[in-house]
């Protein structure tokens, strides 16, 4: 519960335009979405391009959100 809470005052963070925080959850969910995503894509250089633009669809997501 308490990594739940400490990604959602990360997200709170981003929302208001805290870039350093989103940073923080890049590095946090970096590995785990990569590693994800090489499963379906089987070309690590590919894998990275993917994620890559899933935290850039990300971040535009949680600026839209904010307002």
């Amino acid at each position: 519960m308490l990594n739940q809470e400490q990604d959602q005052q990360l997200v709170e963070r981003v929302q208001r335009g805290d870039r350093r925080a989103f940073d923080l959850l890049v590095l946090k969910y970096q590995h785990k979405i990569l590693g994800l995503i090489v499963r379906f894509v089987h070309d690590a250089h590919e894998a990275q391009d993917v994620a890559q633009e899933a935290f850039i669809k990300a971040m535009s997501e949680l600026a839209v959100a904010a307002g």
